[in-house]
């Protein structure tokens, strides 16, 4: 059986290996067949639910468009009863939203779904009412196909397991064993090193192959050496390079890649063929990739011409994680290979734009800063003028032939110390780089030879001076205003103080004059009481004279004259002591208004006296005053001020805080504060309040509620006036709306020196 084998020629062995080809195309065969099965089977059940879907969409339009909800059911019912639905409901139906869902209409296997629209065609045209959704169950094709395929499986399984073993033995004893004798042999010099020579008796063509491969083992295994030495060596340089590097044959096929090239695009396990199939992934885009492909072919076409490398092709490369490498690509011919290398240059190039965006954004800030701005270098050459530089003075860069000449024409501002051309000197005032001189304020020339106030600063850098000129001429006219207004303020202060001093004078005659009245109206009664008496006392004696003369005087007469007379000096004692009262009172309040003279002085004494004044006023009214003043309060202050004070807030109840009130209460309340050593004077009235607006203004001068109706507005500026600077105390005011009003002084026992004139 041996020899027989060993004869048999080698093309009979090679006829015996073309069996598998075979079997590839009888299995390919069955999945083409089977293929072709499974696609008119899903054709023909899309087919057929699409005709369903079409006619029971078409029969349930009319009742949806008539909204025949019964007629739907029905229809539906019907459709339901067909045995490979698995799923039916009406999907986005116009005017109905609870119609019943037939089977499980979630994705399934085995199934076909459709969403046929619900359409109703009238005269008006097509009018989509909604969709009806269906699953058509296809499991019984797929059941039906699967059995087909077994059996056609089945029968060419069974052909191919016979073809297979005729192969397979036929193959093992022409081939595989000569074939695994050398694979040993190879196997063997992979683990050892040296080649062991393979037995093989066989007379054939793979017997004399053998044997040539025999006699070469020793001079291949010495090659072998060196060219493994070789390799090494290159694939050490070639990993060791610095940037990333491609290796291809002349067919552009890819031989190797370095480590850098793994790194610099993130490639783990890189698995490309041809340099075209890594464009696919390297230019995304297939314009780019188009224009890049043709680029690099040129290079290489140029560098197998002149032997040399070629120059850089910058090109953006996608990564595989999706990032941009800006990357310098080189190629040159080495023999029969090509050598791509690829600098990846995306931060120098990020560098680049960012400086030139930096230097855009720098010149388009100069250009549109709100501020005339010039720079010069370091021998004051004028290098650049800004928008606002031209517009504020009409130069352009040509148009100054000498910088420093044209600040040496510029000039002071009025009324300033600046030397004419001070703005020349500004760049010798800065010691140090990136120090900032002035603001100078000077007058600069325009183009038209008007001069411009500005507001200069100097920036001087290392080899530059930035200049920068703001337009202050707004500014430089309202301080001109500024000043002509505060000169026409102090006038008109002064003349408003003159005129203040004048109303407060004439409010404070005016109060007293209304003392005076009312002292006069009370004065008035006792004397005409007086008068009475002494008039009926006067004739009285005149009938008992001519009775004593004729002597016709009774005794009776005469007592009854005795008791008349001693009556009559009674009541005219009494009348008298109350006028004299009164003018007593009188002339001690007026002669402290008047005269605001400084002394000592019972609080209590003061405010009663300052009250009898008033008492007048009070009588015709139904409001009463009570006071409740510690007796033993002694003042070493202003009366008269102080009376003023009392006056001022007893006018300013009667006439504003009990407006409209038939009945009012004023109490007068004063205790002594031996902390503070101070008396504390409380002034309370029952009136209607203020409300919030009014008690924020009350102490204003000029601020009435009652203007044009006889008020001035000062006299509550006078209280406050004389307590905080005549007799150096403090005020405060609480009220509320319907609540009454409270003023609350503390006055100190010892008033400060001051001038009271001064301060009225």
């Amino acid at each position: 059986m041996m020899r027989w084998y060993n004869s048999r020629p080698l093309s009979v062995k090679f006829l015996l290996l073309a069996l598998p080809p075979s079997i590839l195309v009888g299995l390919f065969f069955l999945g083409f067949v089977l293929l072709n099965q499974a696609r008119l089977l899903e054709e023909n059940n899309r087919g057929y639910a699409q005709s369903l879907a079409v006619r029971d969409a078409e029969l349930l339009s009319r009742p949806l468009w008539n909204l025949e909800e019964s007629s739907v059911l029905a229809i539906l019912e019907t459709i339901k009863a067909e045995q490979r639905l698995t799923c039916l409901e009406l999907v986005n139906v116009l005017g109905f939203e609870d119609y019943p869902t037939y089977g499980n209409c979630s994705p399934q296997p085995n199934t076909v779904t459709l969403l046929q629209p619900i359409i109703f065609n009238d005269l008006q045209g097509q009018h989509r009412l909604g969709e009806l959704r269906l699953a058509l169950d296809i499991s019984a094709d797929t059941h039906t196909l699967f059995q087909s395929a077994i059996i056609l499986g089945g029968q060419i399984l069974l052909m191919l397991t016979a073809l297979s073993i005729g192969i397979f033995w036929g193959f093992r004893a022409t081939i595989l064993r000569p074939i695994s004798e050398v694979s040993e042999s190879i196997k063997a010099f992979r683990r050892t090193g040296v080649r062991q020579v393979v037995d093989c008796s066989s007379d054939d063509e793979l017997g004399q192959l053998i044997r040539e491969y025999n006699s070469g083992l020793v001079s291949q295994q010495e090659s072998e050496r060196a060219i493994l030495q070789a390799s090494r060596e290159f694939e050490t340089t070639i990993q060791s390079l610095p940037f990333a590097l491609i290796l291809v044959n002349s067919s552009h096929e890819v031989i190797a890649t370095n480590d850098a090239f793994e790194q610099q695009f993130s490639y783990s396990d890189w698995d490309q063929e041809t340099i075209d199939t890594w464009c696919l992934q390297a230019f995304p885009d297939e314009v780019y990739r188009e224009e890049s492909i043709a680029l690099m072919g040129i290079h290489i076409a140029h560098a197998n011409k002149t032997g040399r490398q070629t120059d850089p092709l910058v090109r953006e490369i996608k990564d595989t994680l999706g990032r941009t490498r800006t990357t310098e690509i080189r190629y040159f011919s080495l023999e029969t290979r090509g050598v791509f290398t690829l600098t990846d240059i995306t931060s120098h190039k990020h560098a680049e734009r960012e400086i030139a965006k930096s230097a855009e954004r720098f010149e388009t800030t100069i250009k549109n800063l709100p501020f005339a701005l010039a720079v010069t270098n370091s021998d004051q050459e004028l290098e650049m003028v800004n928008t606002e530089f031209t517009r504020l003075f009409g130069y352009e860069l040509s148009d100054i032939d000498s910088y420093s000449d044209w600040l040496a024409q510029s000039r002071p501002l009025p009324g300033s110390q600046v030397l004419p051309g001070a703005l020349q000197d500004l760049a010798s005032l800065a010691s140090t780089s990136g120090q900032v001189v002035g603001p100078i304020e000077a007058q600069v020339g325009d183009k038209s030879g008007y001069y411009i106030p500005v507001e200069a600063r100097l920036l001087q850098l290392t080899d530059r001076n930035i200049w920068a000129m703001t337009d202050i001429t707004e500014r430089v006219k309202a301080q001109i205003q500024l000043r002509q207004a505060r000169d026409h303020a102090e006038q008109m202060l002064n003349e408003l103080r003159i005129t203040q001093s004048s109303l407060i004078q004439s409010e404070k005659l005016a109060s007293l004059g209304s003392l005076v009245a009312g002292i006069a109206h009370e004065i008035n009664t006792p004397v005409g009481i007086g008068v009475t008496v002494a008039s009926s006392l006067g004739d009285r004696l005149k009938r008992i004279k001519e009775a004593t003369e004729s002597g016709a005087l009774r005794k009776s007469d005469f007592e009854q004259f005795i008791r008349e007379v001693d009556e009559a000096t009674v009541l005219l004692n009494s009348s008298l002591s109350n006028a004299a009262h009164l003018i007593q009172d009188f002339k001690q309040v007026a002669a402290d208004q008047t005269s605001s003279q400084r002394r000592r002085f019972n609080l209590l004494t003061v405010v009663s006296e300052v009250m009898s004044t008033l008492s007048p006023k009070l009588k015709h009214t139904r409001h009463k005053v009570i006071e409740q003043i510690d007796p033993d309060i002694v003042m070493d202050s202003y009366p008269g001020p102080l009376g003023q004070i009392i006056t001022n807030l007893v006018n300013n109840a009667l006439i504003h805080a009990f407006e409209g009130i038939k009945q009012g209460t004023i109490q007068v309340t004063a205790y002594r504060d031996d902390e503070h050593q101070a008396a504390r004077i409380l002034f309370k009235d029952s009136g209607c309040g203020m409300s919030e607006e009014q008690l924020t203004r009350i102490f204003d001068p000029f601020y009435t509620t009652r203007m044009g109706d006889g008020g001035t507005g000062l006299g509550m500026n006078i209280v406050y006036n004389i307590t905080n600077n005549i007799l150096g105390g403090t005020i405060n005011v609480t009220s509320k709306l319907g609540g009454g009003t409270l003023f609350e002084l503390r006055l100190p026992l010892t008033a400060p020196v001051t001038n009271s004139r001064d301060h009225l």
